[in-house]
């Protein structure tokens, strides 16, 4: 009996651990450029003394989706999307190098560009600092360009270009933070062939239809494996109770 009952039990971990990813996956279906997570399921053997005869399901590679979300325009200057493969370039306050599909900006009370986050966008030259400016644009090639206050039309001054990057998608681990990084090993050089468009944003790539049928049916699949936790008990007893007569 024992045996069942640790595959059902196995089952309802896994399950749970698999629920908890996808409700994630629903809970950031309107965060900009989310890339979902997958976990798969695996069957193994369980280690010991003497023979391997106890078989449970675990948890096993997490993955995550990277293709492509949405595009929606929103006419925003600072609002930027990647045009197919490729990445935006942050780093943090220490230095540390990431990579995001949110193109989201903002300029903080110093004129630093900033993701939702609060980390600063990396141009070609470091973190991208904005002037005093009247109008702003941001080119396909990623170059940011301003009309500073009181100058002509045509009076057009280029701040920096954004550092635009598309490192082998193996290389790529996503963190708790939903940013990308890449191991200390790997050289990330600039990439001339991303593309990025102005006035947008990418969505999640999330589908919510499959991931709320997937949370269904991981929760019919977690009190099934109750189930049959109860059952295996039920049968031991009755067991029990024919060993006593």
């Amino acid at each position: 009996m024992d045996k069942a009952l640790y595959t059902a039990l196995s089952g309802a971990t896994r399950a749970m651990h698999s629920q908890r990813m996808h409700a994630n996956n629903l809970a950031n279906i309107t965060t900009d450029g989310f890339r979902a997570d997958y976990l798969n399921a695996v069957s193994s053997l369980v280690e010991g003394e003497g023979e391997q005869t106890r078989v449970h399901v675990a948890n096993g590679e997490q993955w995550t989706d990277l293709s492509n979300g949405q595009l929606s325009f929103t006419g925003r200057d600072l609002d930027v999307a990647i045009q197919g493969d490729g990445w935006l370039t942050v780093v943090n306050d220490e230095g540390e190098e990431a990579y995001t599909r949110d193109g989201s900006f903002f300029a903080d009370a110093d004129g630093v560009l900033r993701n939702a986050q609060g980390w600063m966008v990396a141009g070609q030259g470091g973190p991208i600092q904005l002037p005093d400016y009247e109008k702003l644009t941001i080119g396909a090639d990623g170059r940011v360009s301003v009309v500073m206050n009181g100058a002509a039309e045509n009076e057009i001054v280029m701040v920096d270009v954004l550092r635009l990057v598309n490192p082998q998608a193996a290389d790529l681990a996503k963190g708790g933070d939903g940013l990308f990084r890449v191991g200390e090993d790997v050289a990330v050089p600039e990439d001339a062939a991303v593309t990025v468009v102005s006035g947008y944003l990418e969505g999640s790539n999330t589908n919510a239809v499959a991931e709320m049928v997937a949370v269904t049916n991981l929760s019919r699949n977690f009190e099934m494996q109750l189930k049959m936790m109860s059952s295996v008990e039920r049968i031991a007893q009755a067991g029990d109770e024919l060993l006593r007569r």
